[in-house]
């Protein structure tokens, strides 16, 4: 299983994946914004997560099996 947290890099917010172990760190967005505050779905399949880089805070979807992110709900 696996454990999906935020980490720095540069300075910038990214979200990343790794097992419990520690093992298998993968990075899976990068880009000049921030992402933040990961969490697995209940059925682990997709990571909701927020992003500023559409110059708003919104709440974005990634589907794990093909990392695809695509737009959920915008805060307001």
């Amino acid at each position: 299983s696996f454990i999906c947290y935020q980490v720095r890099r540069g300075k910038n917010m990214s979200i990343a994946v790794m097992r419990r172990d520690g093992s298998k760190q993968t990075i899976l967005t990068d880009d000049e914004s921030n992402e933040e505050n990961p969490s697995f779905s209940p059925d682990g399949t997709t990571i909701l997560f927020s992003s500023d880089r559409n110059e708003t805070v919104d709440i974005f979807l990634m589907l794990i099996e093909h990392l695809q992110r695509s737009f959920l709900i915008p805060i307001e």
